[in-house]
């Protein structure tokens, strides 16, 4: 299974998505293979979510778990290489 980590819902656009909670975390299944899990926002939540996604390895022992966003970009330690896992839209504008 390859569950896609995202910080929050805005961040996957208009999308309906039917979410369950596990461990706190919300999750949707888009099929037997792919899921999509929201851990939240900044260091204090990412670092929340690790027990949880720890306890959903334990569930789904063969989970690859990708992140989708910028987590780490700023640690300069992390700059080693990102893996595109297909085609995306990112939008770059700002609100202030």
């Amino acid at each position: 299974m390859i569950a896609l980590l995202f910080a929050t819902e805005f961040e996957l656009g208009n999308k309906t998505f039917d979410w369950e909670d596990f461990d706190g975390l919300k999750i949707s299944y888009l099929n037997q293979n792919i899921c999509i899990i929201i851990t939240g926002a900044g260091i204090a939540d990412t670092a929340l979510s690790l027990i949880s996604l720890n306890n959903f390895r334990q569930k789904h022992e063969s989970v690859k778990f990708i992140n989708i966003g910028i987590a780490g970009c700023l640690n300069e330690a992390l700059d080693h290489g990102a893996y595109m896992p297909g085609v995306f839209t990112f939008n770059t504008f700002s609100l202030g």
